[in-house]
């Protein structure tokens, strides 16, 4: 079987304060912390799913991605010039071109695509509301229909009413 190479980590040429720059290719940035240092760390999830992490926030910010996001994530792998010590980023060459990363989703939204979709959000609701009815002093069917006309709204619309 042929041994499988790595196509992820390649030099880049040297120009005058650049050193060791090696290009990678980045496919999500995750942000964590780190207990034992007691300060916020980046995880670059590479290409070929391993990881190189980076400690200092004046990589991301010379890479002009927010500090503060928990994770960014690229629609495709984004290559970027860095400076690697070990398994580690320490700097980076300023002014990169950086694709936008993907919004996240923040809010779920029910996916109605077909008959089968809606009976399922159909029986969410209805198993729902007989949960919530469990714990109501009133038990009665005209009870569990407006309660579920509640729920259903709610998952219709994503707002209380």
């Amino acid at each position: 079987m042929p041994k499988k190479s790595k196509t992820t980590k390649k030099p880049v040429k040297k120009t005058g304060n650049e050193s060791n720059l090696t290009s990678i290719s980045v496919v999500a940035i995750w942000k964590n912390w780190s207990d034992k240092l007691k300060k916020n760390y980046w995880t670059f999830v590479l290409e070929d799913n391993s990881r190189l992490a980076c400690f200092d926030p004046k990589v991301l910010e010379e890479l002009n991605l927010d500090t503060k996001e928990k994770v960014s994530r690229f629609d495709f792998p984004q290559k970027m010039s860095v400076q690697i010590k070990g398994n580690y980023i320490v700097s980076t060459k300023e002014g990169q071109p950086i694709q936008e990363p993907k919004a996240s989703s923040k809010q779920w939204t029910p996916k109605s695509s077909g008959n089968t979709n809606a009976n399922i959000d159909r029986m969410s609701v209805l198993r729902t509301a007989v949960m919530f009815l469990e714990h109501q002093k009133n038990k009665s069917l005209k009870n569990l229909q407006e309660i579920t006309a509640i729920f259903e709204k709610y998952v219709q619309s994503g707002k209380w009413e």
